[in-house]
């Protein structure tokens, strides 16, 4: 079996499903895997490698500065940054910006949260710069009212 190392794609058997290596084994018997946005701790007898797709490119993250994989997986028309700091949130939000625009979607919607008002702002700069933004908006009543704002992405 091929050695495991920090961000590999694994195919998780007792799922069915793939994810991402999030530390190198190591002689570990557990490691931690993200699927989706979900993180967990597995045992490594579990995991197969799995080879990336001809079509795999790898991007610059234009926030982090950091190498991010862009497969294109299908994603929902909903990102929800409750709890995050600003600096997560505006990473996650970078990232979901990518995958949205390979997904084909318009419209979507980022879910800060009411709160403060912090994590709002710090999001909504970081929109108006964006050149994948086309518009964007509070929600209105029944959309998440300012917890939410909605995007329209550029095509």
């Amino acid at each position: 079996m091929p050695q495991l190392k920090k961000g590999d794609s694994v195919h998780i058997e007792t799922l069915n499903e793939d994810g991402e290596l999030l530390e190198d084994v190591d002689g570990k018997n557990k490691v931690r895997v993200r699927v989706n946005e979900i993180k967990m701790t597995l045992d490594v007898t579990g995991l197969k490698k799995i080879e990336q797709p001809a079509d795999h490119t790898k991007v610059i993250h234009k926030y982090s500065g950091k190498r991010v994989d862009q497969l294109g997986k299908g994603i929902g028309s909903e990102l929800d940054l409750r709890g995050l700091d600003s600096e997560q949130a505006i990473e996650k939000t970078d990232q979901y910006l990518n995958s949205a625009l390979e997904s084909d979607w318009d419209e979507v919607r980022i879910v800060h949260g009411k709160g403060t008002g912090t994590l709002r702002k710090r999001i909504n700069e970081f929109l108006a710069r964006d050149k994948r933004v086309e518009e964007k908006r509070l929600g209105k009543w029944g959309e998440g009212d300012t917890g939410v704002t909605v995007v329209k992405l550029r095509k």
